[in-house]
């Protein structure tokens, strides 16, 4: 239920009420794990649960309900988060992520910002400590960290599991302490937040966001060593 009331602040009011209101919507919260909040303008509300989804046909998206979501995950400042609106995402207070998508500007072959935004992805963060137990004793081997590929279908951990794996070895949990870098090109992983980590991503680890995995490694070995 934590996790589901900090997402219902970045909903419209007349949503955010329903949907609080709603004690068939509240024991569903309680009983399975929220993932997403789909808002999309004239198409009903839909809630997606670990292996559910939920329709709310009594709650038909407006365009008035996009614009007040869009100031509420924006801070009531939209036009500061120009370049996050060009990536696509906002990272939320919380670990929490708003997926947008409309009109696209685009500029010399790249999308650098979107206009008349219809459709929100607000994107539920877990974390999930200890969830690499079983797996670190593959990663870290007697010579230090093992090279390590992780792969499943989609929405099955992957990012979940390597969150704990950072903080395992940043925290020295198995067996040695590790300096760590990572480079968050979505903001999936620590999601700063105003700077701050909102998930546990260990003492020794730095962070950068949003920018490519080539470049964000030469950024952290040459300045974070």
């Amino acid at each position: 239920m934590e996790r589901f009331e900090e997402v219902l602040a970045f909903l419209p009011v007349r949503i955010r009420d329903s949907l609080y209101g709603d004690v068939n919507i509240k024991n569903m919260c309680k009983t399975r794990q929220l993932s997403e909040i789909r808002l999309r303008v004239n198409c009903p509300l839909i809630l997606m649960f670990v292996k559910k989804e939920e329709v709310c046909n009594q709650i038909i998206i407006t365009v008035k309900d996009i614009h007040q979501c869009l100031q509420f995950i924006s801070d009531y400042s939209l036009y500061a988060h120009e370049d996050d609106v060009g990536k696509g995402f906002i990272t939320l207070r919380g670990g929490h992520r708003a997926g947008l998508v409309g009109q696209a500007i685009i500029r010399e072959g790249r999308v650098v910002n979107q206009n008349n935004i219809g459709f929100i992805n607000i994107r539920v963060a877990y974390e999930v400590k200890g969830c690499a137990d079983r797996v670190i004793s593959f990663i870290e081997g007697d010579e230090g960290v093992e090279h390590t590929l992780i792969i499943s279908p989609p929405a099955c951990g992957k990012t979940t599991l390597l969150r704990d794996v950072i903080r395992q070895l940043s925290d020295g949990v198995y067996k040695g302490c590790y300096k760590v870098g990572v480079v968050d090109e979505r903001s999936e992983i620590a999601a700063c937040f105003n700077a701050a980590p909102q998930n546990d991503i260990g003492i020794r680890t730095d962070v950068i966001n949003q920018v490519d995995k080539s470049t964000g490694m030469i950024m952290l070995l040459r300045s974070m060593a």
